[in-house]
């Protein structure tokens, strides 16, 4: 994810399908971006993107002893009965047919707009702002 960008972005291209699905998120919540795959053998086979405070699946100990990891932290500290609140949009959409490849994800105005590696953009409506 870009650092000099205050939202970033994270989506899955369908290509056969013609179908988008992703996040956009403030960078300074979820610093950190996993893509994972469960390859079984089968037709059951799982591929996942999660993004995060932290940027492995390992211990607490392991996480703060690391951190930073290229200029960025690997946890945050939540005081004992505080609260903690971020936020996210979620888009899912289809796009035309010569979408191959998504190139950026913006949010202004109240307007999600999607750009391809082509030059061609979707525009959405957002319910929320970030």
């Amino acid at each position: 994810m870009d650092p000099s960008r205050r939202l970033a972005f994270v989506t899955a291209l369908q290509l056969e399908k013609h179908l988008v699905f992703g996040y956009v998120f403030r960078r300074e919540d979820y610093p950190w971006l996993m893509s994972w795959m469960n390859y079984t053998g089968d037709r059951h086979a799982a591929r996942g993107m999660e993004f995060s405070s932290q940027p492995f699946d390992i211990s607490h100990r392991e996480t703060v002893a690391m951190s930073p990891l290229f200029g960025a932290p690997t946890f945050r500290w939540l005081p004992a009965k505080s609260t903690l609140e971020t936020r996210f949009l979620m888009f899912y959409t289809k796009v035309p047919d010569d979408f191959t490849r998504i190139d950026d994800v913006t949010l202004e105005s109240g307007r999600l707009t999607i750009l391809d590696h082509s030059g061609k953009r979707v525009v959405l409506a957002a319910s929320r702002g970030l």
